[in-house]
């Protein structure tokens, strides 16, 4: 098959298969390294690994003793998580950290964030283990921790430097035996990295001398070393080098990858090289570069133009990687031969960090006769012009035809590109033909979507082009139905422009094709960077909290929540025989202390802006509520200290069955570090039962209800009025309830709303 045609499937019902991937729903992120550092500890969030354990993490006395992989984590999906008990000690540790990894002899700081209730006896402490070349004690610990921590908590030990050789640092959290509960994720282990040597060559096996008679250790190479013989004896230096002949009929790729952050700083600026040996190279040439695999989907990649023609002999070629803040995973080393005719030869490839001096200037000259290559048509660049996520697979042909089948001709083409080094060519003739690519990505195929993509015309006669979508449903009797959404037709001459595709809602939704149906007609059409996304990309608009309804959990503790003084000294906390909605409320009996039910961001809500007005709200039912009574509040620190706190006026006696109070929390202009919410119980003799809570952001009906009782607003003896901590937004009433009703025991700056349990 020649490359540059798309690839043809037998029939273009296969083209409408779903695949299954990964989905889009959005997890609170892993926690990140902060950018230009390098956490030198492995799997740091636990994220990697089964079912029941973390990979490149131990646990002693073993992973199979126990179950350790919690969901309550503090960032990603999961945390250990460790029970304490009387007969037994625990210790997860870490080890594999060497001196060709990071400089172990240099000062470092551990970090573990820790979240403990009630633990007891010899508790836990964090620390690190640095073996010696000899019988010396280099490690280094922390105090022991008991007691309970204010929710999640970042514990730091500072590892001051050595002279001592240290062969290997394990990371460890030893945890004596007793009683409680602690979780831990996100570890960090800052150090300072191997000293540079600006002479050394990451590169693996970098001239080819170690290798069999057909291969090339630590290289692959595209389609396969047993498609022909690729090792050659014109080497620049030592014996070998690596011989291609182009074909008509395919491409080649010879890669090396593997150079990940334990060998060198994957941040830093880099100077790549290959020296090649090319004659009549025709076709689209070959190029040299690197793709820098991120932990997201930035693109890191960096790649030279292409060269055809012939080198005066042997000539290096060089691609600078500048320094990025990216998190770069892996970085593959590359040189990508496209079909066509001649001869390639290479050898001694080099990968060296950048020391800040101009590389040489040895290829200007074939810069001069190429020119330059723009970084926005740098092969690797995808620009649609669009923001969000796209659901879309290699949009804008840089992988080649992957993904995307044809019915009748066109071409990969790098003669004219929107962005990047690869658009599709059409050339129109007698016949019409088509194109497609699948939405293989787990979404709602119902939901309404905006399409988009960018064409250049010209002369394009006949009926034109129309790009769109195929949706495949079933009808409500079940029968399959084809629903078509597509574009004007295009026709005529333009340079490129974007051409934009709302697609509304539909029911009955299985998969769903983009495709593009071409006419018959005379000159071309360029199609480049298609994207694909929601109408109006999620966001969160509704609940902000974890659990609101109090349903996971233990027997005794809901999930996400703490209660202070904590969940062992409230007498049945969880209440399955009185609820508002679900099968689980919190039932917190007041006592000689404040009794406080609280949930922090910090534990893993979805991200939101901590200074924009809410409203904070929860369903209670009380009895015999005496003293200061219960109310709602949110408590919002910068640097540890509160900051624009609201607090609700506390309501007291016995509720006429479940009410719901509310909280306006009004924006601020302070910047927030963490927002805490909580149900308050002071000091007396009642009960509340608390279900379904609520923390969503203020809407303008919300603001509009408060602004009119601003000017009810009375000093509150200060001598001011303005919205200071102090001061409470004020009372407005919700779900329909009398005014009346709503008003039991608020004052003029409460920020409370009572309204009926709905039916």
């Amino acid at each position: 098959m020649r490359t540059k045609n798309f690839k043809r499937f037998l029939s273009v019902a296969l083209a409408v298969c779903v695949l299954t991937v990964l989905g889009l729903m959005g997890k609170v992120p892993q926690a990140q390294v902060q950018a230009g550092s390098v956490n030198y500890a492995f799997n740091p969030s636990f994220e990697e690994g089964s079912a029941t354990e973390a990979s490149r993490w131990g646990l002693w006395p073993g992973w199979d003793t126990g179950s350790f992989i919690g969901s309550n984590a503090r960032t990603g999906d999961r945390a250990i998580e460790i029970t304490l008990n009387n007969d037994q000690n625990y210790a997860l540790y870490e080890g594999g950290i060497t001196p060709e990894i990071m400089d172990t002899k240099s000062a470092a700081t551990l970090s573990m964030w820790v979240n403990y209730t009630n633990i007891t006896d010899e508790g836990f402490m964090i620390g690190a283990e640095r073996k010696t070349s000899g019988s010396e004690d280099a490690n280094v610990f922390s105090q022991r921790y008991t007691g309970s921590s204010d929710g999640w908590t970042e514990l730091t030990l500072e590892l001051p430097a050595t002279d001592l050789e240290i062969t290997e640092v394990i990371l460890k959290c030893e945890i004596g035996k007793g009683s409680g509960n602690l979780l831990i994720d996100d570890v960090t282990f800052n150090g300072s990295p191997v000293a540079v040597d600006p002479d050394k060559n990451y590169a693996f096996n970098p001239s080819f001398e170690e290798g069999s008679a057909t291969e090339a250790n630590n290289w692959g190479l595209y389609p396969g070393w047993d498609t022909g013989s690729f090792i050659s004896s014109n080497a620049r230096t030592g014996d070998r080098a690596i011989g291609v002949t182009l074909s008509e009929v395919q491409n080649y790729a010879l890669f090396e990858g593997g150079i990940t952050p334990t060998h060198l700083d994957t941040h830093s600026a880099l100077i790549l090289s290959f020296w090649v040996n090319y004659t009549d190279i025709t076709g689209e040439g070959f190029m040299i570069g690197a793709e820098r695999k991120t932990s997201g989907s930035e693109n890191a990649n960096v790649f030279t133009q292409r060269y055809t023609g012939s080198s005066d002999g042997w000539t290096e070629i060089k691609v600078e990687l500048p320094a990025t803040d990216l998190e770069i995973t892996e970085i593959v080393l590359k040189c990508e031969i496209a079909a066509g005719s001649g001869t390639l030869l290479i050898d001694d490839v080099s990968l060296k960090l950048d020391s800040g001096e101009n590389p040489d200037d040895e290829d200007d000259e074939d810069d001069d006769e190429q020119g330059e290559v723009p970084a926005d048509k740098q092969p690797g660049v995808v620009n649609t012009g669009e923001t969000g996520t796209s659901l879309i697979s290699n949009p804008g042909f840089e992988d080649g035809d992957t993904n995307w089948g044809v019915v009748g001709g066109a071409a990969i083409s790098s003669d004219d590109t929107h962005s990047g080094a690869k658009a599709v060519k059409a050339v129109l003739g007698a016949e019409g033909y088509g194109m497609w690519n699948n939405l293989t990505a787990d979404f709602d195929k119902n939901t309404a979507l905006k399409m988009t993509f960018w064409v250049k015309l010209d002369g394009v006669t006949g009926d034109g082009i129309e790009v769109g979508v195929e949706r495949n449903c079933i009808d409500g009797e079940g029968a399959p139905l084809t629903d078509h959404v597509f574009s004007e037709r295009l026709t005529g001459t333009s340079d490129w422009k974007k051409v934009t595709v709302d697609i509304p809602a539909t029911e009955g939704c299985y998969g769903i094709v983009v495709k593009a149906n071409i006419a018959a007609g005379e000159e071309t059409v360029y199609f480049d960077d298609f994207f694909i996304g929601l109408a109006e990309p999620a966001q969160q608009t509704d609940n902000y909290l974890m659990n609101p309804g109090f349903e996971t959990g233990s027997a005794t503790e809901a999930s996400s929540w703490g209660l202070a003084p904590g969940w062992d000294k409230v007498s049945s906390p969880i209440s399955t025989a009185d609820v508002h909605g679900g099968n689980r409320a919190v039932s917190i009996a007041q006592g000689t202390e404040n009794r406080v039910l609280f949930q922090s961001n910090n534990w893993g809500m979805p991200e939101m802006d901590l200074s924009q007005a809410m409203v904070y709200s929860a369903w209670v039912k009380y009895d015999g509520i005496t003293g200061n009574g219960v109310y709602l509040k949110v408590e919002r620190k910068a640097n540890d200290e509160g900051v624009a706190n609201v607090s609700g006026t506390a309501v007291t006696g016995t509720s006429d069955g479940w009410v719901q109070l509310k909280l306006l929390v009004p924006a601020t202009t302070e910047t927030i570090d963490e927002l805490i919410v909580s149900v308050v119980a002071e000091v007396g003799t009642g009960t509340v039962i608390v279900d379904d809570a609520e923390l969503r952001l203020a809407g303008e009906d919300d603001l509009n209800d408060d602004d009119e009782k601003d000017d009810d607003e009375k000093d509150d003896g200060d001598g001011d009025t303005d919205d200071t901590d102090d001061k409470k937004p004020s009372p407005t009433t919700g779900g329909g309830v009398p005014a009346a009703m709503a008003l039991v025991t608020l004052t003029a700056i409460a920020a409370i709303v009572i309204s009926k349990k709905r039916k």
